[in-house]
């Protein structure tokens, strides 16, 4: 199980860094910084949470900013696919929890993995958004 514990942890910190890097990056952009700020806030709660279960992780990893028009939409795919790893991870945590009869870690899984599968749908929500305005916008 503490590998389990150990992975969740460390997609959660890589999930939190990206989407404070994200929202500093696109600071310009209400909606995008204020909104990744909350995320990411959810984010640590869940890694603090992990924490108390016994968790350990090392350091998140250095997020590398897009240029160029695309660079909101790549950033939002980036934002995306760390939080689809962690939601991942909280899945097979709550699989291990049911298996182990862990009621507290299971606890720990049930509230806070809908706070990951929100960060997740919300990048994916404002990627659809701004596809559309940037293509638009090179014609």
């Amino acid at each position: 199980m503490k590998p389990a514990l150990d992975e969740a942890l460390a997609a959660e910190r890589a999930l939190s860094h990206a989407l404070r890097a994200v929202g500093e990056h696109h600071r310009d952009d209400h909606d995008i910084f204020h909104m990744t700020r909350t995320l990411a806030a959810w984010s640590e709660r869940n890694a603090e949470r992990l924490e108390r279960c016994g968790a350990e992780a090392g350091v998140p990893p250095e997020v590398v900013f897009n240029d160029g028009p695309l660079a909101l939409v790549l950033d939002l795919r980036d934002v995306h696919l760390v939080a689809t790893r962690a939601s991942v991870a909280w899945t097979v945590l709550g699989q291990g929890a049911q298996a182990v009869r862990d009621a507290e870690l299971l606890d720990t899984v049930t509230a806070s993995h809908p706070e990951t599968i929100r960060a997740m749908r919300w990048a994916l929500q404002r990627l659809k958004e701004a596809t559309p305005q940037l293509i638009a916008g090179e014609r």
